[in-house]
């Protein structure tokens, strides 16, 4: 969006500086819709016929020249007519998850199987594995015939198999994954309202933490029946007994399982939550069982209450281990055969890496976000794929960590233009 406004702000810088149209001309408004198109709606309707009849104009931007196009306004029937047009006379296909040395490879493989490729768009990364690019292409319409949901490649001694997808291919909408919908095979398909749902690529929240601290990892116990027995917030829930007057009863997990072998040969296993050892006055309660049944993985096996299914170590509620996550992008630039580091001079004038705090997965956009809030936007930059954020904890005190993100960038900047930055310094990379 950014290189679109500086399009158009300097397009119309154009116009008064060659008197194209009157000065009293105000600039008009633009609005994003989509990554190669921008709504522009003048203030005069000489400004609209002009871009109309001109059809195409070049204009070149910090040594990088852009071809534009105009067309005029269309409504949003005509959009949707256009597109579907656009659909019925051509057919595209995506790669999801490839890994980064087979993408150079795809698209032969694609052109070979399937049909002459008409565009490639850019690649992006994959939002649930950050490490891997989904690839897409625009193929003549007589390849949608001969579209193959996984084609095999042989790279050396090892063979990757590529799976597509196309506009054909089963999307759903809640948890933004192909190969089923939202009402068929998603795994989020009977979901409590309310309750936390595993999200795939992004960091726990608190009350996610609390239910698995709390409750264990979640093998063999179905969190559903406790968000119906109370909510977190207290050492304490209310809970009905047969034949009781009222009060409240601590609700614990029963640490012995019961183990049953079934007609198949499978274990059944069943946990209770039953009363604490010690019942307010006035409760005169049974206790109760609830029979549970667990995800077949890890069947039969005891899981330590902090660990989660993965094998990644949790920090459990004993731990008490209060962590801080930054994200302190490290801006390198060449000159010559040197590399070096830029940072930022304090009030104190030492030079300092800066860093930004986040409770969330950095991801591309957010990653160049923070770098342009950091850096007041001052220099071109791009984002390190084969250096892909590398993750450093460390104890600072007891009880308390520090985890840094760290994202390589590369500047592309002169000495001369850093130097006449303000605030800014280099230091040698070894």
């Amino acid at each position: 969006m950014r290189v679109q406004e500086d399009l158009i702000l300097a397009y119309e810088n154009g116009w008064y500086r060659q008197r194209t149209f009157d000065r009293n001309t105000g600039r008009g408004r633009v609005h994003a819709e989509g990554p190669n198109v921008v709504s522009y709606v003048a203030k005069s309707p000489e400004v609209a016929q002009w871009l109309v009849a001109k059809a195409e104009d070049t204009i070149v931007i910090r040594g990088v020249e852009y071809s534009m196009q105009f067309k005029p306004w269309m409504t949003k029937t005509e959009l949707e007519e256009r597109r579907r047009l656009e659909d019925e006379s051509k057919f595209w296909v995506m790669a999801i998850r490839v890994p980064l040395r087979v993408m150079f490879h795809v698209e032969n493989m694609v052109e070979t199987s399937m049909g002459r490729v008409i565009k490639s768009l850019q690649p992006e990364q994959d939002r649930t594995r950050p490490k891997l690019m989904n690839l897409k292409f625009e193929l003549v319409r007589e390849a949608e015939e001969k579209f193959e949901p996984e084609l095999s490649m042989r790279l050396g001694r090892e063979v990757f198999r590529i799976k597509f997808v196309c506009r054909h291919t089963p999307w759903c909408d809640k948890c933004k994954r192909w190969f089923h919908t939202s009402t068929e095979g998603c795994p989020r398909e009977g979901a409590t309202p309310g309750f936390p749902q595993p999200r795939y690529g992004v960091p726990m929240t608190t009350q996610d933490k609390y239910f698995r601290n709390q409750y264990g990892t979640g093998e063999g116990l179905d969190y559903r029946i406790l968000r119906q027995e109370g909510t977190p917030g207290g050492g304490e829930r209310a809970a009905s007994s047969r034949g009781g007057s009222g009060g409240s009863r601590q609700l614990r997990r029963d640490s012995q399982q019961d183990v049953r072998r079934g007609p198949v040969g499978a274990d059944r296993h069943s946990q209770r939550l039953s009363n604490g050892e010690e019942e307010s006055e006035g409760s005169g309660g049974e206790e109760g069982s609830i029979p549970i049944s667990p995800p077949p993985r890890g069947d039969g096996m005891e899981e330590s209450p902090g660990r989660i299914p993965e094998g990644v170590r949790a920090s459990s509620r004993e731990d008490g281990i209060f962590e801080e996550a930054f994200f302190p992008p490290l801006v390198c630039t060449m000159q010559g055969s040197e590399v070096f580091v830029i940072g930022l001079r304090d009030r104190n004038d030492q030079l300092v890496l800066p860093a930004v705090g986040t409770n969330e997965l950095p991801m591309p956009d957010m990653i160049q976000e923070r770098v342009r809030y950091l850096f007041k936007d001052r220099f071109d930059f791009r984002i390190f794929p084969e250096f892909f954020m590398p993750r450093l904890r460390t104890e600072v005190d007891v009880g308390k960590a520090v985890r840094f993100s760290i994202t390589f960038i590369y500047a592309r900047m002169s000495v001369e233009h850093g130097r006449a930055l303000t605030r800014l310094d280099w230091v040698r990379f070894h």
